[in-house]
Protein backbone atom coordinates (compact mmCIF):
# COMPACT_ATOMS: atom_id res chain seq x y z
CA UNK A 1 0.00 0.00 0.00
CA UNK A 2 0.90 3.52 -1.22
CA UNK A 3 1.23 5.91 1.78
CA UNK A 4 -0.95 8.98 0.89
CA UNK A 5 0.36 12.53 0.79
CA UNK A 6 -1.71 15.36 1.40
CA UNK A 7 -0.47 17.67 -1.78
CA UNK A 8 -2.49 20.43 -0.76
CA UNK A 9 0.10 21.31 2.32
CA UNK A 10 2.82 21.07 -0.23
CA UNK A 11 4.69 24.47 -0.85
CA UNK A 12 6.39 24.48 -4.05
CA UNK A 13 8.30 27.70 -6.17
CA UNK A 14 5.53 29.29 -8.34
CA UNK A 15 2.64 27.77 -7.00
CA UNK A 16 0.28 30.37 -6.98
CA UNK A 17 -2.17 31.40 -4.18
CA UNK A 18 -3.78 33.93 -1.82
CA UNK A 19 -1.93 35.04 1.78
CA UNK A 20 -4.59 32.84 3.98
CA UNK A 21 -3.83 29.62 2.04
CA UNK A 22 0.28 30.35 1.84
CA UNK A 23 -0.29 30.88 5.85
CA UNK A 24 -1.89 27.56 6.64
CA UNK A 25 0.89 25.63 4.63
CA UNK A 26 3.62 27.11 6.34
CA UNK A 27 2.18 26.30 9.49
CA UNK A 28 2.14 22.73 8.59
CA UNK A 29 5.79 22.38 7.30
CA UNK A 30 7.71 23.49 10.25
CA UNK A 31 10.95 22.26 8.54
CA UNK A 32 10.38 24.74 5.76
CA UNK A 33 12.80 27.94 6.69
CA UNK A 34 12.68 29.57 3.59
CA UNK A 35 9.55 30.68 1.89
CA UNK A 36 7.95 34.11 1.19
CA UNK A 37 4.64 34.92 -1.28
CA UNK A 38 5.70 37.73 -3.36
CA UNK A 39 2.15 39.40 -5.59
CA UNK A 40 0.80 35.73 -5.11
CA UNK A 41 3.27 33.35 -6.17
CA UNK A 42 5.42 30.96 -3.84
CA UNK A 43 9.25 32.09 -3.87
CA UNK A 44 11.55 29.87 -1.86
CA UNK A 45 14.95 31.15 -2.30
CA UNK A 46 18.06 28.84 -1.31
CA UNK A 47 19.43 28.91 2.06
CA UNK A 48 22.66 31.12 2.25
CA UNK A 49 26.10 29.23 3.55
CA UNK A 50 27.90 30.22 7.25
CA UNK A 51 30.84 31.01 4.89
CA UNK A 52 28.41 33.26 2.67
CA UNK A 53 27.26 35.09 5.63
CA UNK A 54 30.81 35.36 6.87
CA UNK A 55 32.05 37.12 4.25
CA UNK A 56 29.08 39.25 3.65
CA UNK A 57 29.74 40.34 7.01
CA UNK A 58 33.02 40.86 6.59
CA UNK A 59 32.61 43.28 3.11
CA UNK A 60 29.88 45.10 5.03
CA UNK A 61 32.32 46.24 7.82
CA UNK A 62 35.44 46.98 5.20
CA UNK A 63 33.11 49.25 3.20
CA UNK A 64 31.09 50.69 6.10
CA UNK A 65 34.64 52.01 7.07
CA UNK A 66 35.21 53.05 4.13
CA UNK A 67 32.23 55.34 3.78
CA UNK A 68 33.02 56.33 7.52
CA UNK A 69 36.75 57.87 7.08
CA UNK A 70 36.14 59.11 3.48
CA UNK A 71 33.09 61.41 4.32
CA UNK A 72 32.12 60.82 0.56
CA UNK A 73 29.95 58.28 -0.08
CA UNK A 74 26.12 58.00 1.10
CA UNK A 75 25.42 54.71 3.63
CA UNK A 76 23.19 52.71 1.85
CA UNK A 77 20.60 52.57 -0.87
CA UNK A 78 17.72 53.98 0.94
CA UNK A 79 19.82 57.47 1.91
CA UNK A 80 18.73 60.53 0.41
Amino acid sequence: MIPSVDIAMVLAPGDRMELKEFLERWDQLPELKFAELIDGVVDMPSAVSLPHGDFDRLAGSVFGYYRWRSGICSGSTNAT
